[in-house]
């Protein structure tokens, strides 16, 4: 008699000893032929070196994702040899994997060398500037990459100064952040020429760097003889008035900008509104966290003279918020229930949040996105005896507009 079927599930082929059960489900994945394989979170460099071993041999595998992995540098260097074999893979995240400089050594090296990958997150991986030595030379001799992702590495100046000749040449990457990565304005500075010369860049992240009003003017000198580049992020710097009224004008061809959190007043909004009245490319601003309502006022004031539409993101207000300024950019056509319905964000404005940014969106839905009957009809039922002087001042302010506040409780 034959020993008595097991009731166990059979052991994968694929199996190795002594990696964990998320690495060996990743590995079972590639080898089935996975197209996109999600490792996130792996606990131990040799659960990444064992699914770098499985990415190497795949013709199918176009997208590996190892966020918060524990690569180090024993994982770096097998990723580094996938990168170099892969005939297949075209995105790699790798936020988190603590490489250092020295697996960034590797990283980079492979990527000189790499004909696949379009899109590279390095994000949180303490590279540092001396890390960026064999990155950037790997930027310089790529010729596929599209996207590339360093923010949160520490690399300052020095490694602003060691990826500036890498822009200079590579005529393939379209998004580059390098946001909070400590350059400060002479970070900014030595990156400027590069980005003058670079053909290919559109989307520039920024953000978080301590750029001052020196640094928004090499961005600004950078704007005016580069017609490529048309999305910038320096939000939460130190540009001030003197920064954004540097900045803007020079945004010609800039479609999306933010600069939200720079301490920009009164004056910088003026600025800003003289530049939008002119400026007919942009299409995005967001401005959050930056301005008073005399600010928003002179702004939206602006909106309303410039013929080309424009979203606008002046404050953060709730969860609302974000389908509230998309709305709020349909000029004309404002039908969203999360803007006018019972329970919408423009009903909750004056209940929830600062009456001096709740008039500052009402402002903008009056006057720049010119839908005075929608909003009257939308506050009337809301208990607003204690703002209704400063309501009826905005409404008497819109152009063509002579809409009453109605019903009785709010005369």
């Amino acid at each position: 008699v034959g020993a008595p079927a097991s009731s166990a599930a059979p052991v994968p082929t694929t199996a190795l000893a002594g990696v964990t059960a998320e690495a060996q489900r990743a590995i079972d994945e590639i080898a089935d032929g996975a197209s996109a394989v999600s490792a996130q979170t792996l606990t131990a460099s040799s659960d990444v070196v064992a699914v770098a071993a499985g990415a190497c041999t795949s013709t199918a595998l176009r997208s590996l994702n190892l966020y918060l992995s524990c690569s180090e540098l024993r994982g770096a260097q097998a990723i580094a040899t996938a990168i170099e074999r892969t005939v297949s893979l075209e995105t790699l995240d790798m936020e988190g994997n603590r490489i250092g400089a020295a697996g960034a050594v590797h990283i980079g090296q492979a990527l000189g060398d790499n004909a696949t990958l379009t899109e590279l997150n390095l994000r949180n991986n303490g590279i540092g500037g001396d890390g960026m030595t064999e990155i950037a030379s790997g930027v310089a001799r790529n010729t596929c990459l599209c996207d590339l992702n360093i923010d949160g590495n520490a690399i300052g100046v020095r490694g602003a100064q060691l990826l500036a000749p890498a822009l200079e040449v590579n005529a393939t990457l379209r998004t580059l952040n390098i946001g909070t990565n400590e350059l400060g304005d002479e970070g900014v500075a030595a990156l400027a020429p590069a980005l003058r010369a670079n053909a290919a860049l559109t989307t520039l992240v920024l953000r978080h760097n301590r750029i001052g009003p020196d640094g928004a003017a090499a961005l600004a000198n950078t704007l005016t003889r580069s017609s490529t580049l048309t999305s910038l992020d320096v939000s939460f710097n130190k540009l001030g008035d003197a920064g954004v009224a540097t900045l803007l004008p020079a945004c010609a061809h800039i479609t999306t900008l933010l600069v939200a959190g720079n301490d920009v007043g009164h004056d910088g909004a003026a600025a800003a509104a003289r530049a939008l009245e002119h400026n007919t490319s942009l299409r995005t601003l967001d401005v959050h966290d930056n301005f008073t309502l005399h600010s928003y006022l002179t702004l939206a004031d602006a909106l309303r003279r410039r013929a080309a539409p424009l979203e606008l993101a002046l404050h953060e207000l709730g969860k609302g918020d974000a389908e509230f300024v998309r709305a709020c950019a349909r000029e004309g056509t404002l039908d969203d229930a999360a803007v006018f319905g019972a329970d919408g964000t423009i009903v909750t404005l004056l209940d929830e949040h600062g009456t001096d940014d709740a008039l500052a969106w009402l402002h903008y839905l009056l006057v720049a996105a010119r839908t005075p009957q929608r909003t009257a009809t939308a506050l009337a039922a809301r208990p607003l005896a204690p703002h209704v002087s400063r309501l009826r001042q905005l409404f008497d302010g819109v152009d063509n507009a002579d809409v009453p506040l109605q019903p009785a409780p709010l005369v």
